[in-house]
């Protein structure tokens, strides 16, 4: 498939593809793509991208339909491009391939001191962060060059005006020809519907693509704004709007060795929120008829060695694990879990060595007639589940969930090294006794298995915001087992008026109910919502665990981003 050029520099980069040392001159002399003109200033030459590429833009090819949005801003020409599947008359077969993609042409604000104003140092910066960006290393009348060839991939990327009403975008991989891809787009209006109705029957419009442009920076600068109230390293968010179109931003570092800025492709921990996962496999075999929620665990686990001594063992049902209401008290704040922890950190853990924190103890409450949030509920789900599948509960969701999903950001949580793992931070007082960066040498300082089907992921704002709308909105599983899992009781501890159903913490905001879930890993926190009267999700991940040092509480920024989303999308 060919890819749009915004999503060519993007999403394409750090495929692992060999880098060129292509000349400038040999690459002019293969396509002659650049005519230099006189224009010497960055503002002239930021005024000459306005007028090559102002506007909005579709192309059509026999595998789907690329739409794309050029608007100037205050930082620069932001451009915003959404790929779906489908035919040459743009009839959809599916949703957005790669979500919502932007890419900044403006000033090279990494460029120092020395670079004075009249100078050219324009890049063209994929998400808004220099960090990735190509430089402009010639310009004419009808054409920019951007080049970079220390990039994987692409090295080179020139846009051509050929009309009016067209333009042309090469991407180069290498110094010859066949490794060049030409896209042509042509003209649209930006008020017009353009068709290529989304798997769910939604016109998309040229005219939502320029307003997806100024809600991503109306996002930005208010993530920015509530970053800079605390003293959080780094914040990571994502809005799914109701159409399934993502818009993702960024604030602040992702390391402070280096300070490296955060990007939306770093993962982080996603604490409980991982529980979202696992419950919905635990909903996908209910609505099969392979998990009766009232059934006694019993059932699967009697011949377990430890079970005589789990408390309120043969009185718990699934339904009571799943909701916290079985009496099983977390198995992780226990003082004796945390000085080991602590003591072997690289420990590899059984589910028997965690549960024997808690056996034999006496329950708080008789199974069923209290509430009380518990990790230990979760692993004694999935080591049911396990049992019924006949595999690991981590192959079922990826092979059910992640995978179908593209949810290329999610990945369990079962080695200290994870790729594009931000550094955490862990704040005063861990209840775990961990302490200062997760991160050494780019490995985890503690075997994260410990948490398993109490969370057991890291991922992306933009992989949660997905899978919220997924979840919540009953596409995962049948409509029966949704309507359960939202069924919830008062959950004390979750703030006024929070309950909890099957997986699922359910709240009451300004906006309407909200479902979703938060996450705490030592370093990390998360939080995911979704809006059911609106249909907008949202997602936020902090890499520290000091609630204090954010400023203002994870969900208090997650409703602000969502309202925010909510408000500009309502704009005429």
């Amino acid at each position: 498939m060919r890819l749009p050029p915004i999503v060519a520099s993007i999403i394409l980069c750090g495929l692992g593809l060999a880098a060129s040392s292509v000349s400038t001159s040999r690459l002019h002399a293969q396509s002659a793509p650049v005519r230099t003109t006189d224009v010497s200033t960055a503002a002239g030459v930021q005024a000459q991208a306005i007028t090559l590429l102002e506007g909005c833009w579709q192309r059509r090819s026999a595998g789907g339909v690329v739409y794309e949005s050029w608007q100037p801003t205050p930082q620069g020409l932001d451009g915003a491009a959404a790929s779906f599947r489908g035919d040459a008359r743009g009839n959809a077969r599916g949703d957005t391939l790669r979500g919502w993609e932007f890419l900044r042409i403006g000033a090279n604000t990494s460029a120092g001191a020395g670079a004075g104003a009249g100078v050219v140092s324009l890049v063209a910066a994929p998400n808004g962060q220099n960090v990735h960006a190509f430089p402009l290393v010639s310009w004419g009348s009808d054409s920019l060059y951007f080049s970079d060839p220390a990039h994987d991939f692409p090295q080179h990327i020139v846009y051509r005006r050929t009309s009016e009403d067209s333009f042309l975008a090469r991407v180069w991989n290498g110094s010859s020809a066949a490794q060049v891809t030409e896209l042509r787009f042509a003209r649209i209006e930006c008020t017009t519907p353009v068709g290529a109705p989304d798997a769910r029957g939604i016109s998309r419009t040229a005219g939502q693509l320029t307003r997806a442009v100024a809600i991503r920076q109306s996002l930005s600068q208010l993530l920015d704004s509530l970053r800079v109230l605390g003293r959080a390293p780094g914040l990571s968010a994502a809005v799914a709007l109701p159409d399934g179109r993502v818009i993702t931003v960024v604030s602040g570092i992702a390391d402070s060795v280096g300070m490296v800025p955060l990007t939306p492709t770093h993962r982080l921990l996603a604490g409980s929120v991982g529980k979202t996962f696992f419950a919905a496999l635990a909903l996908d075999l209910v609505a099969k008829g392979r998990l009766p929620l009232d059934q006694k665990i019993s059932r699967w686990l009697s011949d377990e060695p430890w079970f005589a001594q789990l408390p309120n063992g043969v009185d718990i049902t699934v339904r009571q694990l799943m909701q916290h209401t079985s009496g099983l008290v977390r198995y992780e704040f226990q003082p004796e879990f945390a000085r080991d922890l602590v003591a072997d950190p690289l420990r590899e853990w059984k589910v028997a060595d965690q549960l024997s924190y808690i056996l034999g103890d006496s329950a708080p409450f008789v199974a069923g007639t209290s509430w009380e949030y518990s990790d230990t509920n979760y692993l004694v789900l999935a080591l049911i589940m396990e049992r019924i599948i006949g595999g690991t509960a981590y192959d079922a969701i990826q092979r059910q969930f992640i995978t179908p999903l593209r949810l290329r950001g999610t990945v369990p949580s079962v080695s200290t090294q994870l790729p594009l793992l931000a550094n955490g931070y862990v704040g005063a007082n861990d209840p775990l006794g961990l302490q200062g960066a997760m991160l050494v040498n780019g490995a985890l300082k503690v075997n994260p298995r410990f948490e398993w089907a109490g969370g057991g992921y890291a991922s992306t704002p933009e992989d949660l915001a997905r899978w919220a709308q997924q979840w919540y909105q009953g596409q995962l599983f049948a409509p029966g087992a949704l309507a359960e899992a939202l069924n919830a009781v008062p959950a004390r501890g979750l703030g006024p008026g929070a309950r909890y159903g099957l997986g699922v913490i359910v709240r009451d905001s300004p906006r309407g109910v909200a479902y979703g879930h938060s996450g705490f890993f030592p370093g990390y926190l998360t939080e995911m919502r979704y809006y059911a009267d609106s249909q907008f999700a949202v997602a936020v991940q902090a890499n520290t665990s000091d609630g204090r040092a954010i400023g203002r509480s994870l969900s208090a920024i997650a409703h602000a981003l969502a309202e925010r989303a909510m408000d500009l999308s309502a704009v005429p």
